[in-house]
């Protein structure tokens, strides 16, 4: 029997929205190649795509150092956006290129501190433009997010009292071919894969054993995950949380075995750990993502978060010489984002000693495998 996260009572949330202090910012969303867009360009060149490493070795000269790890360049704009393969359906990275330091160019972008904002009683940050929402910044309640960390903690680690599923490289790392291998960091997708015959729904692999290791079960694990953010979601955003419903109906009903019909946000969840990557949009998602990040259970003391933010490359806020056209957003345990991937050009920026584990619980819309196929009028 899977064992859910208990649900509990909520009042009117109308009432409870209307209680929170909401900082509301103008920003509009610029394509980098039309001309007029004048934000921050990549300036860490990852000169091997791996995993994990201890402590990156920064180099100004290539070359200087066979041990080096990233190359510290300052790219002309001209250089970075003729070097993007362009299409329909590419990401348009420019692969290896990634944000280390100046996206905090305050000629370029704009750093939004949210983490001080909260201390100052700030509960959310809007950005909005053409009187819709763009991005929305908020933050889980403490208790959620450490337990979304013991959680995670739990799929990756084996603690010293044997607890913990301690789940290896093929968990990690399903995301590669669909994304591309990220230059730092990990990706792995739980849950279901494809449409086939039927409008029935095949499991990624990682989801079709239910791992176990006494008291510590993996679709118990994915299952609470995944209860807790739909129940942060239909208390705070349920207009965003029927949006992403909606948005997932090329699934045709289907739901992975980890989770409760009722509680769900959508049939896939992908989880990154350590993650560092390039500013990309992507074209496969089919409406607004939520994503999550938090610690490892033994990091959430930490003060430091290690040259950790998340980065939108094309979204401008400001008018005239105060116009700044890409927005660096510093990342914490429980931070949570809603944005537009198809649209908004994302990164999340390379960490340089990797001493705190990060994890990204990111949820979204995209079209199945399969889904054209099966019902090419709906595709």
């Amino acid at each position: 029997m899977i064992v859910r996260a208990k649900k509990k009572k909520r009042g009117s949330c109308k009432k409870r929205r209307g209680k929170k202090n909401i900082r509301k910012i103008s920003a509009k969303i610029i394509d980098i190649f039309s001309g007029v867009w004048n934000g921050a360009v990549p300036d860490a060149y990852v000169i091997e795509h791996k995993g994990l490493v201890t402590k990156e070795i920064v180099v100004i000269d290539e070359g200087k150092d066979s041990n080096a790890t990233i190359l510290n360049k300052a790219m002309e704009k001209e250089e970075y956006l003729s070097g993007i393969k362009r299409g329909k359906n590419m990401r348009e990275a420019l692969e290896g290129w990634c944000y280390l330091h100046s996206d905090l160019d305050e000629e370029k972008s704009r750093k939004f501190d949210f983490e001080g904002e909260k201390a100052k009683g700030i509960d959310e940050l809007c950005f909005e433009f053409e009187d819709k929402t763009a991005v929305v910044v908020s933050a889980l309640p403490q208790d959620d997010a450490d337990r979304m960390a013991t959680l995670l903690s739990k799929l990756y680690s084996i603690g010293g009292d044997n607890t913990g599923l301690g789940l290896d490289i093929k968990h990690f790392c399903n995301s590669h071919k669909m994304r591309g291998r990220p230059p730092r960091g990990f990706m792995t997708s739980f849950g279901l894969l494809s449409i086939i015959e039927g409008g029935l729904a095949s499991l990624y692999n990682n989801t079709k054993v239910n791992v176990e290791n006494g008291d510590d079960v993996l679709f118990d694990i994915l299952g609470e995950m995944e209860a807790i953010l739909h129940d942060w979601l239909e208390e705070n955003h349920p207009d965003i949380l029927r949006q992403l419903k909606k948005d997932n109906e090329k699934y045709y009903g289907n739901v992975p075995p980890y989770a409760d019909e009722g509680r769900m946000i959508s049939p896939r969840v992908v989880i990154s750990w350590m993650l560092g990557n390039e500013p990309h949009r992507d074209p496969k998602d089919n409406g607004l993502s939520i994503v999550l990040w938090v610690v490892g259970k033994d990091d959430i003391q930490k003060v430091s978060q290690d040259n950790w933010r998340f980065v939108f490359q094309n979204l401008s806020t400001g008018t005239g010489n105060e116009r700044r056209d890409t927005t660096s957003i510093p990342l914490f345990h429980g931070i949570i984002i809603i944005y537009d991937g198809k649209k908004i050009r994302h990164a999340t920026t390379v960490s340089l000693t990797n001493m705190v584990n990060k994890f990204g619980i990111f949820h979204g819309s995209t079209n199945p495998q399969g889904n054209k196929k099966h019902n090419p009028n709906k595709a």
